[in-house]
């Protein structure tokens, strides 16, 4: 069997021919953006970890103070939401067709504010 053109140099034969000087620079030209792309990458991932990061830390600081044991609704109904913020209860009850944002203190469980949502 003869040898082909295409592996026409020895097998240990360490020696390649020099590239052209165009192909050098497209060669240097595409490291270069792989290069700047990992690095955007990994600095977005970074970013992404730091946000998960923070987030999980962040939830569920309850504010300090004394917190009542029963609190009475003003409407009877489902509550839908709860949040907490500066010493202030918001729950998102639903009662039928009715929504209701009671707002009530923290420390004494007394309803300080209430708001009917209604659609137009």
């Amino acid at each position: 069997m003869t040898k082909s053109a295409y592996d026409d140099r020895e097998p240990g034969n360490g020696e390649e021919a020099p590239l052209d000087p165009a192909v050098l620079r497209v060669q240097t030209r595409l490291r270069r953006l792989v290069a700047g792309s990992t690095l955007i990458m990994i600095a977005g991932v970074c970013a992404l970890l730091a946000a998960i990061i923070y987030k999980v830390n962040s939830v569920g600081n309850v504010p300090d103070g004394n917190w009542p044991d029963v609190v009475a609704l003003e409407t009877a109904g489902e509550v839908r939401s709860l949040s907490v913020s500066d010493g202030v209860l918001y729950l998102l009850v639903q009662d039928g067709t009715t929504t209701v944002l009671q707002r009530l203190d923290t420390a004494t469980g007394k309803v300080i504010g209430r708001t009917t949502l209604a659609r137009p």
